[in-house]
């Protein structure tokens, strides 16, 4: 379910510099109701982060800035994000990736492509 407690749109942000990945998932989501942001490194994931409040955060692990472990790290010192599920959505689907996502405070590492019903389901009604 997409609304929050107060009616609103849940807020998504999605982190990624593949552009159409990141418009594709940010469509399908606006679709189902979600409030979406996106952005193409992580210091604008940082910067948007912290005025638009996100309550879920697809972050890529490769961009071109910072990694996603060193974003999602910087998310979680943050107010606005700190009790926001964040899944990493990457390319990087190595077992090593994994354990050091989870050592970066990651809430799941989800491989692509990934099934948007699956995404759906994963991600918390509020």
């Amino acid at each position: 379910m997409s609304p929050d407690d107060g009616g609103n749109a849940l807020r998504v942000l999605v982190v990624d510099d593949n552009v159409d990945a990141a418009a594709s998932i940010e469509i399908l989501l606006r679709s189902t109701g979600y409030e979406v942001r996106t952005a193409g490194e992580g210091n604008s994931a940082l910067r948007i982060a912290e005025e638009f409040r996100p309550r879920v955060v697809l972050l890529d692990i490769g961009l071109p800035d910072m990694d996603g472990y060193a974003v999602c790290r910087a998310l979680r010192r943050m107010p606005a994000c700190r009790n926001a599920f964040i899944a990493a959505l990457t390319g990087w689907g190595e077992g090593s990736h994994a354990e050091e996502a989870a050592g970066a405070q990651f809430d799941r590492h989800l491989t692509k492509p990934v099934d948007f019903g699956a995404l759906l389901d994963l991600i918390p009604a509020t």
